[in-house]
């Protein structure tokens, strides 16, 4: 009996970090204001949540990390997964499965026709002006990559994977003080 409670408050405590990662996601979405500070401006402000994607990927990056994370651990006899430098890495990762994602789509769109792409990364702004100026706007495809990341669901699954590895760390400190 015992047992079954302690599973059950295991439950219970997973559920909830569940519902505030939800939380602190939406509550990010409501931030303004932050297209001029760097890196920042890569994931916020969100883009507007009009796709059942945008709910359903914040689960998907929590349990991915929440779940994943300890069995990988365990299978790469790793301690780096449990390390602080993990968020940093996963992000950064992410990011450019991110742009290796973009490229390989948008190739394919260009394939076959004499279109260059470019790929932008860094002050997109200036370097769209410098395709004005030189006329070639309209035959270059153009991407900006931190607006193509901001306004996809993969952003959500990012920082929802880092919230996923920190509430690990929560649920290792409550187990360890309250169970």
């Amino acid at each position: 009996m015992a047992e079954k409670n302690n599973d059950l408050k295991h439950y219970v405590l997973t559920l909830f970090l569940v519902v505030l990662t939800y939380v602190i996601i939406f509550l990010l979405s409501a931030v303004k204001g932050t297209q001029n500070i760097p890196l920042i401006n890569y994931f916020l402000p969100f883009n507007n949540f009009d796709s059942p994607l945008y709910l359903l990927m914040p689960l998907v990056g929590f349990f991915f990390v929440f779940t994943g994370l300890p069995w990988a651990k365990e299978f790469f006899e790793s301690n780096f997964l449990k390390s602080k430098f993990f968020p940093i890495a996963f992000i950064l990762t992410g990011m450019i499965a991110f742009y290796v994602m973009l490229y390989f789509f948008f190739i394919g769109a260009v394939w076959g026709t004499q279109v260059p792409m470019q790929i932008c990364v860094w002050d997109c702004l200036g370097q769209q002006q410098a395709l004005q100026q030189a006329g070639l706007a309209g035959s270059v495809l153009f991407l900006d990559y931190p607006n193509e990341l901001r306004n996809s669901a993969f952003v959500l699954f990012l920082l929802s994977g880092v919230l996923g590895w920190f509430s690990l760390k929560v649920k290792k400190i409550a187990v360890e003080k309250f169970f």
